[in-house]
């Protein structure tokens, strides 16, 4: 009983502070070489296999072209906790160049997040 209540608070924990860190890093903008301005919001995503049960806990990234009236496209990619990429198959539709530029600027950011000990 001890050792479960002690996980649950462990896991309520953890959780939370995912949410908080991903609340932090939302709503950032990314400009391209070409000049092209995304903006992204991360989100947590449960990835659960046929029965349901949650398999991988990752980090959703939703990218939309700051100009969404001419070039109403979006992105979703997906990062595991280590910062690993993930792919999901029915995504792959995407231009790859874009995909990879925008993993790559994501990635700087996130580290000169991490640098500068949270302030961005």
């Amino acid at each position: 009983m001890l050792v479960s209540l002690f996980c649950t608070y462990l896991s309520f924990f953890y959780y939370c502070y995912i949410k908080q860190t991903m609340a932090i890093i939302s709503f950032q903008e990314i400009v391209l070489d070409n000049n092209q301005k995304f903006h992204y919001t991360v989100h947590p995503f449960e990835m659960k296999n046929s029965l349901g049960k949650v398999i991988a806990l990752l980090q959703e990234y939703v990218i939309t072209t700051s100009d969404t009236i001419v070039d109403p496209s979006y992105y979703k990619l997906y990062k595991t906790k280590e910062g690993y990429w993930y792919e999901i198959e029915a995504e792959n539709s995407k231009p790859q160049k874009i995909i990879r530029q925008l993993k790559s600027a994501i990635n700087s950011i996130e580290k000169g997040f991490e640098n500068n000990g949270g302030q961005n």
